[in-house]
C-alpha cells in the first residue's frame, strides 16, 4: 500500500541560512532517487506554529497525503530507510504521532549526554504524557486537524502542547536517530536548556506556560 507524506521543514527567523537551503534541496534530491516525487514551496511567517498551520491551510485542497511529517531545518537524515520505517511503523501499529531519537553528530560529550537524556524522557513520556520534539515528527493528518493543529499563541514547546494530547498508546518512537547539530546548547548553555526542559515537564498542565515567551525563539 502506498501513503502520501506532506513534509514541512521550517527554519525560523534568524536560523535561515544557506545551510538551511542546501539541506532542504538535499533531502528533496534524495527522495526523488528513490522515486518519491515533491517540490518546494517557501512561506514566510514571524511565528513558528502558525508557519505550520498556515501551509496546511494553503496547500489543503490539494493535499491527498495520509501523514504530516514534521523536520527541522537543520536535521539531518542519514539513515535512507528512516522515513519509509516511520511510515510503516504509524500504520502496522495505528499510531497518530511518530518520533524518533536525535543525536548531535558532532557535539560535545555533554551534547550527546543531553540529547541521550532527551531520547530517555521521550521514552518515559509514553507512560504519561507523549513527548516529541518538532525535530522530526509523524503525524496522522487526521488526527492533527482534529486536535486543531500547533496551538497558535504558543510561544515556547508548542511541539510538545501538541503531542501530549495522543493517547499513549497511539505514539510511537522509531528505533533509529536523526541528526542534528550544537547551536542552541552553544548560544543557551546546557544549564538554561535543562531547567527549560524540566521546568516546562513540571508545568504539563498548565497551559499558560506553553503561551509566554521564555526567551527560546531568540537564540
Amino acid at each position: 500500500m502506498s501513503h502520501k507524506i506532506f513534509m514541512f521543514v521550517p527554519a525560523f527567523g534568524q536560523n535561515v541560512t544557506a545551510t538551511t537551503f542546501l539541506t532542504t534541496h538535499a533531502l528533496a534530491a534524495s527522495l526523488a532517487q528513490r522515486g518519491i516525487g515533491g517540490g518546494i514551496s517557501t512561506l514566510s511567517f514571524p511565528d513558528i506554529a502558525e508557519l505550520r498551520n498556515m501551509a496546511l491551510t494553503i496547500w489543503y485542497d490539494a493535499l491527498d497525503a495520509s501523514h504530516l511529517l514534521f523536520i527541522d531545518a537543520d536535521m539531518e537524515l542519514k539513515d535512507p530507510t528512516l522515513l519509509r520505517r516511520t511510515i510503516e511503523l504509524a500504520n502496522k501499529r495505528t499510531f497518530e504521532c511518530v518520533t524518533t531519537n536525535i543525536w548531535c553528530s558532532d557535539g560535545s560529550l555533554m551534547d550527546h549526554l543531553m540529547y541521550i537524556g532527551n531520547d530517555f524522557m521521550q521514552y518515559i513520556s509514553i507512560f504519561i504524557f507523549p513527548f516529541s520534539t518538532g525535530m522530526y515528527m509523524l503525524f496522522d493528518k487526521k488526527r492533527f486537524l482534529e486536535l486543531g493543529g500547533f496551538h497558535e499563541g504558543a510561544l515556547y514547546a508548542e511541539d510538545y502542547l501538541l503531542s501530549k494530547q495522543v493517547k499513549s498508546r497511539r505514539f510511537g518512537i522509531l528505533r533509529g536517530r536523526v541528526m542534528t547539530t550544537n547551536r542552541r546548547f552553544k548560544k543557551m548553555g546546557h544549564a538554561k536548556i535543562i531547567w527549560m526542559f524540566f521546568w516546562t515537564v513540571l508545568n504539563s498542565f498548565n497551559k499558560q506556560h506553553f503561551l509566554r515567551d521564555h526567551g527560546y525563539w531568540q537564540t
